[in-house]
């Protein structure tokens, strides 16, 4: 709970949201995403400062995040608490990023968000329960444990790579939206963000990278731009690849 203590439920986005949802039913879906927002901030403080707008625009096929507009579009229903906080952890990772990363790297900076997504569903699963959030299920148990379940149950289709082959990386570089080598990769980047929490605030320098290098160059480059107390997970993180 200590940990905790400094949360202060105050709205953080503006939502845009269809017409015909309630002020009732936006008020638990806005303490969601505000949740995830003071938990990103924990490890990453500076992301509570930009301004930002949600839009709720269901049927739309992809979640997205738009940095120069400040605005991330859920594609979700205003219900679908864990779903939302689930495209929201991923879209305010690349939100977290300031400018573009260079385009042979975005594979990883998709799978990074992935990562962010299950890592931030977790901790918000143990922040409710922490701080005694009563909001429940419709069949009335807590709901804080929801989150958590739709994180793992959404990481069960992956597609094993092998990524310490140029063949796999070049591949990745090639398209950066194979969404099944994304939580694979995801899978593998998740012990070592848990492990090393400290290493979420490395994060927002991957757009400093130069581009078309090698990605061992890239981590290397990534390796040298931060400070020590980083150092153990981004080791970690470069050994998946070689």
């Amino acid at each position: 709970m200590e940990q905790y203590k400094n949360f202060i439920f105050i709205p953080k986005h503006r939502i845009q949201i269809p017409s015909d949802i309630s002020a009732e039913s936006i008020n638990p879906f806005s303490y969601v995403l505000d949740c995830v927002s003071f938990l990103f901030s924990q490890y990453i403080p500076t992301i509570i400062e930009k301004p930002l707008t949600v839009f709720i625009r269901c049927g739309m096929h992809d979640p997205q995040c738009v940095r120069e507009a400040h605005a991330i579009f859920l594609n979700c229903e205003i219900f679908s608490w864990s779903q939302a906080a689930f495209q929201f952890a991923h879209e305010l990772c690349h939100y977290c990023i300031p400018d573009d990363v260079p385009g042979n790297l975005r594979w990883l900076e998709e799978s990074i968000c992935q990562t962010a997504s299950v890592f931030f569903l977790r901790r918000l699963t143990q922040f409710w329960k922490a701080t005694s959030i009563q909001y429940r299920t419709v069949d009335g148990r807590l709901y804080a444990d929801c989150f958590t379940e739709y994180a793992e149950d959404n990481m069960q289709t992956t597609e094993p790579v092998n990524l310490k082959t140029q063949e796999t990386i070049m591949d990745l570089e090639s398209n950066c939206y194979q969404r099944n080598k994304n939580r694979y990769i995801a899978s593998q980047l998740l012990p070592i963000f848990t492990r090393n929490p400290l290493l979420w605030s490395a994060v927002p320098t991957l757009c400093n990278l130069c581009p078309n290098q090698s990605l061992q160059a890239s981590l290397d480059e990534w390796l040298q731009a931060e400070p020590q107390e980083i150092y153990p997970g981004l080791l970690q993180l470069r050994s998946l690849f070689a």
